[in-house]
């Protein structure tokens, strides 16, 4: 037997063999409660429940080569043969449940409750709801993948990628890495949101735009976490070389003691202070950006004898906009 036949009526079994167990945990739970069973319940279990046949079944058949196979099932015997047929209909039995759900709601009576008339799939009422006001789409979709192999027989449809919107991001992603754009997460699907308003990429059609989508664009990329550091894409290191060389001159000339050198550095509390971390292909330095903060200036001398515990706190005045910070 040819073993894509084969591994399909194993994987009916697999699915008549989850519907079996649900249902007896089911039944027995009712036995435990002392609860009556129907003689339709009983036959079952004595019956369907027993899936002794149905692995006797593959047994027989998984020995037997794909020529001799037609040969073989027409020699099984009857009951053989009603359990192959089982088999082969559960994974299409599995795969148009929503269809078959959707086409038996509509025979609900107002009089009666939905629990009442379909029994046995075991769904919520929402969940059949939400079927049929997607029945179109889940009819194309089934239509459409019935010419690619496993496309029916999937739990979960695949989400449409939108080549067009993918080529937008693309090209924007590397704009935006040439152009030194700090990239983030959060930006970037808020990006392709954006792109899917503009093709017209109907709601109901969208990507959920999960880390497992971001994760694969930023491979595509080559993106990863970055931390920029400061002001360093500000700042000219050969300046603060020269002045530093020029600071130490000038204490060594004049004879200043370390107690009577002093430093004083400011830090601030900013409103308006942009992410330093982001996704890049490569290191990226950070540039010097206007800031709304409030200012505070810490002052000690060089050998610490002097250290200015309470904060100075630097105000704004029309002298200081035109004499920025250092």
């Amino acid at each position: 037997m040819s073993s894509e036949h084969l591994e399909r009526l194993r994987k009916g079994l697999g699915i008549l063999e989850a519907q079996i167990s649900t249902r007896k945990v089911q039944l027995n739970t009712r036995i435990n409660e002392k609860q009556k069973l129907t003689e339709e319940e009983e036959t079952w279990l004595d019956n369907q429940a027993n899936t002794i046949d149905k692995v006797r079944v593959l047994d027989v058949l998984s020995d037997i080569s794909a020529s001799d196979l037609k040969t073989t099932i027409e020699k099984l015997p009857p009951e053989l043969k009603v359990t192959l047929k089982r088999l082969e209909d559960a994974i299409q039995d599995k795969a148009t449940g929503q269809l078959n759900v959707a086409g038996a709601s509509r025979k609900l009576a107002h009089s009666q409750t939905f629990q009442q008339n379909l029994p046995k799939p075991q769904i919520k009422q929402p969940l059949v709801c939400r079927w049929l006001k997607e029945e179109k789409k889940w009819r194309a979709q089934w239509s459409e993948g019935a010419s690619v192999p496993g496309v029916q027989d999937a739990k979960r449809a695949p989400q449409t990628e939108h080549p067009k919107v993918t080529q937008l991001m693309d090209a924007w992603v590397t704009q935006a890495r040439q152009a030194g754009i700090l990239l983030t997460g959060e930006v970037l699907r808020t990006k392709w949101k954006s792109f899917a308003d503009r093709v017209g990429v109907p709601a109901e059609e969208r990507l959920s735009l999960s880390e497992g989508w971001l994760n694969r664009l930023k491979d595509r990329h080559g993106l990863c976490g970055i931390k920029r550091h400061g002001e360093a894409g500000s700042v000219e290191t050969r300046t603060v070389e020269e002045e530093r060389a020029r600071i130490q001159k000038l204490i060594r000339n004049r004879g200043y003691r370390p107690c009577d050198i002093y430093n004083m550095d400011e830090t601030g509390l900013f409103y308006q202070m942009p992410p330093d971390r982001g996704l890049a292909d490569h290191a990226m330095s950070g540039t010097k950006a206007k800031k709304t903060r409030l200012t505070y200036a810490f002052t000690c001398n060089a050998d610490g004898s002097d250290v200015r515990d309470r904060a100075q706190t630097i105000t704004q005045s029309n002298n200081w906009t035109k004499r920025p910070l250092c």
